[in-house]
């Protein structure tokens, strides 16, 4: 049995991911509706805000130069 989560566009059902089915194989479908994903909501734009609100201190290069501040390498 394969199990796999997707979608509807009003014609045709495609998997989220790719699934192993021979073509052609005939098939037994039941739909059961998926729980949606959080796509933002109020608890996302609550973190945003606050994340705005913080002031981080540190280098201004940190991501071009990780390498040399999280592990200790020369810098190049």
């Amino acid at each position: 049995m394969v199990q796999f989560t997707g979608h509807f566009d009003g014609k045709v059902i495609t998997p989220d991911e790719h699934v192993e089915i021979p073509v052609d194989t005939p098939l037994r479908v039941t739909i059961e509706p998926a729980a949606k994903q959080p796509s933002g909501g109020v608890e996302w734009d609550q973190l945003l805000k606050l994340a705005e609100q913080c002031s981080v201190e540190g280098p201004e290069d940190l991501a071009l130069m990780h390498n040399h501040y999280g592990h200790g390498k020369p810098i190049e």
